[in-house]
């Protein structure tokens, strides 16, 4: 209820400010010198005693972001990003040592994680490296083997995650190693990773669906049609929504001060009915036109089709990044606001305009860059892409009967085999024995050189 809602609120300002009290701070502050202490002298017994490298690492991490805000001198800082940075690469090394490597396994996704969830850009590097050791680990890239094309694989998952972070720090230069690098891996015979470009690097991604066209030609779009030729009706729905909180859409990609919301009606295979109450026009519109909905076709992952409405604020930055699955067309439309507002795509910008439509490949590098004077709303509308849709018979690559999203129905593997054409490879059962082979020989050379 509006009250429970109203007290829990209070409670939590309450808490906030008790937790701030000089009182708290002061404590809280000994407490981490007197854990810090004992760390230090642990490390002293054990100076490769992964765990509590880790546990410095991070304190220093915090040290650092909570000093910069406190307008720290830069001397301070460049001697604690150092310190930070060490404790992370002893960490690092003694997990590439001495560690099982299945135990290193987690233990470098649980770093990589805590790490990021720090949110300091200065570390961004040491991140990365964490991302590519998991990579590399035999434990991520059995996932070659024993998850589809259509599915999220550890390696892929983290070479696209470092990729992502080079490409924000604008670092091309080692962006193109590691996309070499990706791209060269072999196992069983095979070389999975199929990005042909730095600048598309997603998570998921299908060879069958190229070449890649970082902007559409929106004639070629038939839901590009709806929404232009029924702009005044949807700005009739939108009008009633411009003074609606709406959640904050990705907060990771947003520059520091920067605002971005979203209002999804249509995700997960499934229409929200309190926005589409809000919003009747738009849904009634839509509710039809999804092509991949429509077409009955399974989502490869949670929002392989999407519909939502966008609000940035001016002067906000959403950081370089791309879609989790080369298999998405992203069509939008401006509403209000989008003089000074550009979209780039790859290397090219474009300004959004009231009432005109843009399309563009989800997986390919996107940003968001808003100069304008007042808030920027855009309609937009991710659908399958065409091909896949004109193709469905692609999705008898999903051998383990799963796409990342949802498992298929009953039969219809064997039913999407059956619409390939003649002399179609779908069994790649071979090649993937031999890569597990391939991975659990890695594994036992990597504890024998470890037990040395």
């Amino acid at each position: 209820s509006s009250r429970t809602m109203s007290y829990l609120r209070q409670a939590g300002s309450r808490l906030a400010r008790v937790a701030e009290s000089p009182l708290v701070s002061s404590l809280r502050d000994r407490y981490y010198a007197y854990r810090v202490r004992r760390i230090k002298s642990q490390l002293e017994a054990n100076p490769h005693d992964v765990a509590n490298l880790q546990h410095l690492g991070c304190y220093y991490a915090l040290q650092f972001k909570e000093k910069k805000a406190a307008g720290a001198n830069a001397a301070d800082l460049a001697e604690l990003k150092q310190v930070t940075q060490d404790y992370y690469a002893r960490a690092l090394d003694g997990i590439s040592t001495r560690l099982d490597p299945v135990d290193g396994a987690k233990i470098l996704h649980m770093t990589t994680t805590n790490l990021l969830m720090v949110k300091e850009p200065v570390f961004n590097s040491v991140a990365v490296e964490y991302m590519l050791a998991l990579a590399r680990s035999p434990v991520t890239m059995v996932e070659f083997c024993t998850k589809s094309e259509f599915q999220e694989r550890g390696s892929s998952y983290n070479y696209a995650a470092a990729l992502t972070m080079l490409k924000m720090e604008g670092d091309w230069a080692k962006a193109k190693q590691v996309l070499e690098e990706a791209t060269s891996t072999e196992i069983g015979g095979v070389r999975p990773i199929g990005w042909q470009h730095v600048w598309q690097t997603p998570t998921v991604y299908i060879p069958e669906i190229a070449p890649c066209t970082p902007w559409w030609d929106v004639e070629q779009l038939p839901i590009a049609k709806i929404l232009r030729d029924n702009y005044d009706v949807i700005k009739k729905d939108f009008e009633a929504l411009v003074k609606t909180d709406a959640p904050s859409a990705y907060p990771n990609l947003i520059s520091a001060g920067g605002t971005w919301e979203m209002i999804t009606l249509f995700t997960r295979q499934s229409w929200d009915p309190k926005v589409c109450e809000a919003l009747p026009n738009i849904a009634r519109l839509l509710q039809d036109a999804m092509p991949g909905s429509k077409a009955g076709l399974p989502n490869i992952v949670y929002n392989s089709e999407e519909v939502s409405i966008f609000r940035v604020t001016p002067g906000t930055t959403v950081l370089r990044h791309n879609g989790g699955v080369n298999a998405r067309v992203n069509v939008t439309i401006g509403l209000r606001g989008c003089k000074g507002c550009y979209l780039e795509v790859r290397d090219e910008r474009r300004q959004w305009a009231d009432g005109e439509v843009m399309a563009f490949d989800d997986s390919v590098d996107h940003a968001v860059i808003h100069e304008g004077p007042e808030d920027r709303w855009v309609l937009t509308v991710g659908i399958m892409h065409p091909q896949l849709v004109a193709q469905p018979w692609l999705y008898g690559r999903c051998h383990t009967g799963c796409t990342e999203f949802q498992e298929l129905a009953e039969g219809e593997l064997e039913r999407y085999r059956q619409m390939a054409p003649p002399g179609t490879k779908f069994d790649f059962s071979k090649e993937h024995a031999r890569g597990i082979m391939e991975c659990e020989q890695r594994l036992r050379d990597l504890r024998a050189h470890r037990l040395r």
